[in-house]
């Protein structure tokens, strides 16, 4: 369950490292991620709304970060929560709302 969100970290986080083998373990990784996701598993629905968001696997798609934060933050997951409510504040996949700065803010207190 956890090695696909470690790969995936990795390749996050150290994107530098030998680029012929990581395109393989990197969408294998993706695929396990989507799995958890799509089981409930929250972490996994932020991270794969990461991925979307930046491109990190295939082209960027802030419309499926959203879908992705959202479906963690129905199921109570604060950092879903925080990044669905900057994805409101910010316009990131849905239309810009500015009422929801007490939304991040909220969420933001509770992380910390």
């Amino acid at each position: 369950m956890f090695s696909a969100v470690a790969r995936l970290n990795r390749f996050v986080f150290h994107s530098d490292s030998k680029k012929s083998a990581i395109a393989s373990d990197r969408k294998r990784a993706f695929e396990e991620l989507e799995a958890l996701a799509n089981t409930g598993w929250t972490r996994a629905q932020v991270l794969l709304g990461i991925c979307a968001e930046h491109g990190i696997i295939g082209n960027k798609n802030t419309a499926k970060a959203f879908q992705w934060f959202k479906t963690a933050a129905d199921r109570g997951d604060v950092l879903g929560q925080l990044r669905l409510a900057e994805c409101y504040e910010f316009g990131i996949g849905v239309e810009k709302h500015d009422e929801n700065k007490q939304l991040v803010k909220s969420c933001t207190t509770r992380l910390w």
